[in-house]
């Protein structure tokens, strides 16, 4: 009687063999319409190709099959987690849906997984990580990285618990990851940030001169005119690095404004942005909801960034590489911290943070110029709280008279009936 054929799904007999100081496990599966498939796993251990061979049988079955196993350790629960992010939850410019996670956040998540929680529970069983374990480990991070850092790695856990309980691996309501309460960890608040524009003028004319002080040193010289032109939209239009970057052409426009004059506009409607899977790429998609605003030109300066910049890129970009191609965020930003240790005295005697330095302190700046109600409005915050507690500061409540009427009465002279 003939062998029955493997259904899909089913991994069947797997052989194992050794080369060298690596393992190969191999076997044949068979895909939803039949076909059958020669598949291998590699791994400095037989369970470890093992582990890589199931993986890329998930990947043929289209991640139907796929299982979370209750023996598992952090590390296999970590790598069902990422594909079933990228698989079945991550956004998609094409075809938006919300609550899709974006490539760059996976990215990040993916970063966490390796950077933080891979050196101390990558081999722990899924089933003996209790919350006291996770609640110790998440403070230890705390004290030898950052609230920060501990914050984000708890997302992650709290994450990959979800699909733990999906699978019926953890029972519903029973994750181990301790609530941000009980952790008692907070993200350091916000450090704000107040320049003059006599203190901005300082710091472009600093920019200008740059590439004259460093005389004959050897070196690439500076891009002067990018970083000059990148501080002065980032300030003058509140504007992120990244949109920045990702202004093109077609979002430099005329449009009456309040008054009814014609005047130049810019469309702020997209980021640069890149993913490992993806590369460098301009996203229609900003960071927070409903951010895309048209930003009227009200600064000299700014007339004459977009005037240089259309005239010189030869792309749809206004800020593109010499190759005519889109901008990676980092080269400005590596620009600016040679800028800033370059000029630490000047900037410093400005109050210039130096973790802030420059774009971010750019923006923040004009934030607090134009008080908390203007500044929620230009960078199209959801919340004033976002901007008060990031930008501009609490506002002290001031409360007028004319609001008091009803108690204006006298007390000490009023004749209290006996």
């Amino acid at each position: 009687m003939p062998r029955p054929k493997k259904q899909p799904g089913e991994l069947g007999k797997v052989n194992i063999q050794q080369y060298g100081e690596r393992f190969r496990a191999d076997t044949i599966i068979r895909d939803g319409v039949g076909r059958a498939h020669h598949i291998q796993g590699w791994g400095a251990s037989p369970e470890i190709a093992h582990d890589d061979l199931e993986r890329k049988a998930h990947v043929i079955w289209g991640g139907v099959f796929q299982q979370v196993d209750p023996a598992g350790t952090i590390e296999q629960l970590a790598v069902e987690w990422l594909l079933d992010l990228r698989k079945n939850r991550q956004w998609d410019e094409d075809d938006p849906q919300p609550g899709k996670i974006k490539p760059q956040s996976i990215d990040r998540y993916e970063g966490t997984l390796h950077s933080t929680i891979k050196p101390l529970l990558w081999e722990v069983r899924i089933a003996s990580l209790t919350p006291a374990r996770i609640y110790n480990f998440l403070h230890e991070v705390a004290r030898t990285k950052s609230n920060h850092e501990a914050l984000m790695a708890r997302s992650v856990l709290a994450g990959m618990f979800d699909l733990a309980i999906l699978h019926g691996v953890v029972a519903p309501g029973a994750s181990p990851v301790p609530s941000i309460k009980m952790l008692a960890l907070h993200r350091p608040a916000s450090k704000l940030i107040v320049l003059s524009d006599d203190d901005l003028a300082v710091i472009i004319q600093l920019v200008l001169a740059w590439e004259e002080d460093r005389g004959s040193k050897p070196g690439a010289r500076p891009d002067v005119r990018l970083l000059a032109d990148l501080l002065i939209l980032t300030n003058r239009l509140t504007i992120r690095l990244s949109e920045a970057l990702a202004i093109r052409r077609e979002d430099v426009v005329l449009r009456p404004n309040k008054a009814g004059a014609l005047t130049e506009h810019v469309s702020i409607n997209g980021t640069m942005t890149h993913t490992k899977e993806r590369g460098l790429y301009r996203q229609s998609e900003l960071k927070g909801k409903n951010q895309e605003r048209l930003i009227e030109v009200a600064s000299d300066d700014v007339h004459a960034v977009l005037k240089r910049r259309m005239a010189d890129s030869r792309g749809d970009l206004l800020f593109v590489t010499r190759a005519g191609k889109g901008m990676y965020p980092e080269r400005p930003q590596s620009l600016a911290r040679q800028f800033r240790k370059a000029h630490e005295a000047e900037l410093d005697a400005l109050g210039v943070p130096q973790d802030m330095f420059v774009y971010r302190s750019m923006r923040k700046s004009a934030a607090a110029a134009l008080g908390a109600d203007t500044a929620q409005e230009v960078p199209a915050h959801e919340s004033k709280r976002t901007t008060t507690r990031h930008y501009t500061g609490a506002e002290e409540k001031v409360i007028g008279a004319e609001s008091l009427v009803a108690l204006s009465g006298s007390l000490e002279r009023r004749s209290v009936p006996s």
